[in-house]
């Protein structure tokens, strides 16, 4: 079974490479899937705002 998917990452993130998140999102098997991410801030938890029906920023 798949699910649509979407990938939501701080792409300045101290913590995470973004090779690697692509390397995520690559290898998920959705074919129903977005990788988006998250510019102007290097805090990690911006991620948990995101929210695809919020406004873009």
């Amino acid at each position: 079974m798949t699910v649509p998917a979407l990938v939501a990452r701080v792409h300045h993130d101290s913590s995470t490479r973004p090779e690697d998140v692509q390397d995520i999102y690559d290898n998920l098997a959705a074919t129903d899937k977005k990788l988006h991410w998250i510019e102007g801030t290097t805090r990690r938890f911006e991620r948990y705002n995101y929210s695809p029906s919020a406004p873009s920023r």
